[in-house]
């Protein structure tokens, strides 16, 4: 559900707000879907990278969560890291 109103996919609008709830829900989840939870978050670090839904802009928080993304296998994660330490925003 997080990704479907990130996207604004389907019968779900595009709702950033909503999308970061069911997010952090299914990141906090790891035990239960380690490849759910990478997913979950991936989107969650570039949500806080763009400050969509979050208030503002956090790149503590998008690497914390690019990170756990990685750790869970998430190559988009590793390299989205790799790309923010070679721009030098990490």
């Amino acid at each position: 559900m997080g990704e479907a109103y990130y996207r604004g996919d389907g019968d779900w609008p595009r709702d950033e707000e909503e999308a970061l709830a069911w997010l952090l829900r299914a990141a906090r989840n790891a035990q239960a879907d380690p490849a759910l939870c990478a997913a979950a978050a991936l989107l969650l670090g570039y949500m806080y990278l763009d400050g969509e839904g979050t208030g503002k802009a956090s790149i503590q928080e998008a690497v914390k969560w690019f990170k756990m993304a990685r750790d869970l296998g998430c190559k988009e994660a590793e390299v989205t890291l790799g790309w923010m330490w070679n721009t030098g925003q990490y």
